[in-house]
């Protein structure tokens, strides 16, 4: 999938990375998170699509339920511009579909989503489970936490997209301007924000840095590789064992102007 597209003078890109977290290494499990991203082109603008998903770890196949929340997500969002809470529960059918094409309890698929689209313009959001989204507006350089893990009433509880009612659980939020998304599993949730009198928040001094770094100029070429490194690195690792998912879509005025490689 192409994940870096200009078109009328904006460039948009897509860096990603998925880490297996520590816990899943010693267990010789494998990563249960997956994600997609894409950048289209459309008629009124380029389009960043992504979609995270982190299967739960009391899922008899977690990764294959992660895998298909994406991949069904993100190609109903295609098809269907900003339409993150349709793409949301097109993913949820199709896992109830493969659950009984397998002959398997939705359960046993059990995972997480988070769906971005988002353009120039707008940055829409559909969300059940944990996780994060955070966002950067282009004219103010304000820092958005724009969604995040959903209320459960048992620490380390939550509601999946295979759950009875998970339709009514899937939290949709529309942010205008935006020009840096951070989209990010529980895994790197800490890493990302803090909890502060009973409250979730941007920590910034992770989020600053990081948002600086892949909005500078020359547009890093490395930047999922350099993710790659950011996750596994001793610090992140320090903040949760978990398997950590971490996605940033980049919206530029102008062109790349990157220098190609001699």
């Amino acid at each position: 999938m192409k994940q870096e597209c200009t078109h009328n003078g904006k460039t948009v890109r897509i860096y990603g990375s998925c880490v297996q977290g520590a816990s899943h290494e010693r267990e010789g499990k494998e990563c249960e998170d997956s994600w997609i991203g894409e950048v289209l082109p459309d008629t009124e603008s380029l389009r960043a699509l992504i979609a995270v998903s982190d299967g739960l770890g009391s899922a008899m196949y977690a990764k294959l339920g992660s895998s298909i929340a994406v991949s069904s997500a993100l190609s109903h969002l295609e098809a269907n511009r900003g339409a993150v809470f349709e793409a949301a529960c097109h993913a949820r059918s199709e896992l109830f579909r493969v659950a009984e094409d397998l002959g398997i309890s939705p359960r046993d698929l059990a995972c997480t989503l988070i769906v971005a689209d988002v353009t120039p313009k707008k940055a829409s959001v559909a969300h059940i489970g944990d996780g994060i989204v955070i966002g950067k507006e282009g004219d103010t350089g304000e820092y958005l936490l724009i969604s995040g893990p959903g209320p459960s009433e048992y620490v380390n509880e939550v509601i999946p997209l295979t759950a009875d009612d998970s339709i009514d659980s899937i939290r949709c939020t529309e942010v205008m301007g935006i020009s840096v998304l951070a989209v990010a599993t529980d895994g790197c949730q800490g890493a990302l924000s803090t909890r502060k009198d009973g409250g979730l928040e941007i920590f910034y001094p992770f989020v600053a840095p990081l948002f600086t770094y892949f909005t500078r100029t020359p547009f890093p070429d490395t930047g999922s590789s350099d993710l790659d490194t950011l996750l596994s690195g001793e610090k992140v690792k320090m903040v949760s064992d978990d398997d950590k998912t971490l996605v940033i879509a980049v919206i530029s005025e102008e062109a790349d102007d990157r220098v190609p490689a001699a």
